[in-house]
């Protein structure tokens, strides 16, 4: 997302990438008087506008998708389990 969001910003504010910071929900440009513009213009800027395309290697939307493969197997539960003797004729218990 970091990548995505700094190239539409460096097209958008007429900048290099290189001189694209992303602070406080906003992409700053470092040179001049510092333009900005926000994340969320920056959200729909990325899903196009009637008429005019994308550049080249550039989807509509802003998007990023990972997957988690663990080593060996994972478990969404947990078990407890604590073990107590009953006297039957008191009542007692005994850990």
């Amino acid at each position: 997302m970091r990548t995505q969001l700094i190239a539409l910003a460096a097209r958008t504010l007429g900048v290099n990438e290189s001189d694209v910071d992303l602070e406080d929900g906003q992409a700053v440009a470092s040179g001049g008087n510092k333009p900005t513009i926000g994340f969320g213009d920056l959200a729909r800027l990325a899903q196009g506008i009637p008429g005019v395309s994308l550049p080249v290697g550039q989807a509509a939307g802003l998007e990023h998708t990972a997957y988690y493969a663990p080593t060996q197997a994972a478990y969404c539960s947990g078990t407890h389990v604590a073990e107590v003797e009953v006297d039957l004729m008191t009542g007692a218990s005994r850990f």
